[in-house]
């Protein structure tokens, strides 16, 4: 009957693949958790994208807009200040 003798160097060599494997596991693991991380951040990422360029859209619109009114607001008021004029001579 053989003894089996656990200093031996296969018995060594053993525990040390052992811990390798889990040390092999316990990277993946973390790989796969910081990619899917790492996807959730982007999905988030293009998401608020979409909505920035939706604001800067938003913006660049409403700054047309006051554009006009204030163009348009000024016309209004040199006609006024021409027919108070007229009036007032």
């Amino acid at each position: 009957m053989s003894h089996f003798d656990e200093n031996s160097s296969d018995a060594m060599f053993s525990r040390i693949l052992e811990r390798l494997d889990g040390q092999d596991r316990a990277a993946e693991a973390r790989d796969k958790a910081a990619n899917e991380k790492l996807d959730r951040i982007e999905r988030q990422a293009l998401k608020t994208n979409g909505r920035v360029t939706l604001l800067e859209s938003w913006q660049t619109d409403v700054k047309a807009r006051v554009a006009v009114v204030a163009g348009s607001v000024s016309v209004v008021i040199a006609v006024a200040a021409a027919i108070v004029e007229h009036v007032w001579r």
